[in-house]
């Protein structure tokens, strides 16, 4: 009877190093997962999965925010030239998950791409973010300049 009570003593606490051990690996692989997730670079891409940014009958226009959402002048991009190189542009951003969750009012612009639908995007100058209204995520953008220069010449 004694030999058997240690032996299932013995049974019950290898079980538990064995789960215990089991979790661990868990919480590791886990961790590093999400830690993965929020280092990897995204595209525009890569967000806007069914975008169509080649189509010729696309328009942009850029809502210039000024601390208003609902008061804010749009300017749209007629000239072809201007509108494929800000798009080009766009699309080639470098992303990363943000943590940070701001007011659609603290954006900058306001961006309205119509080709085989219609994408709203909220861009945070200062800060280097975007908001993409088909995602609820915050992006950092990584390569900015090109983007913001082009940008900045297109509404002046």
């Amino acid at each position: 009877m004694r030999k058997r009570s240690i032996f299932i003593v013995i049974f019950v606490v290898i079980v538990s190093l064995a789960l215990m051990g089991l979790d661990v690996y868990e919480n590791k692989k886990r961790e590093a997962t999400l830690k993965a997730e929020a280092e990897k670079i995204y595209t525009v891409s890569d967000i806007m999965k069914d975008a169509d940014f080649n189509a010729d009958k696309m328009k942009l226009g850029i809502g210039i925010i000024d601390g208003n959402i609902e008061d804010y002048e749009t300017i749209f991009i007629e000239e072809e030239e201007q509108r494929k190189k800000i798009v080009h542009n766009f699309q080639n951003l470098q992303l990363q998950i943000s943590n940070n969750i701001y007011m659609l009012s603290d954006a900058d612009y306001w961006f309205k791409i119509k080709s085989n639908k219609d994408y709203y995007i909220y861009i945070f100058k200062d800060k280097k973010e975007i908001c993409f209204s088909s995602d609820t995520r915050y992006f950092k953008i990584l390569n900015s300049d090109e983007f913001f220069n082009t940008l900045e010449q297109a509404i002046q």
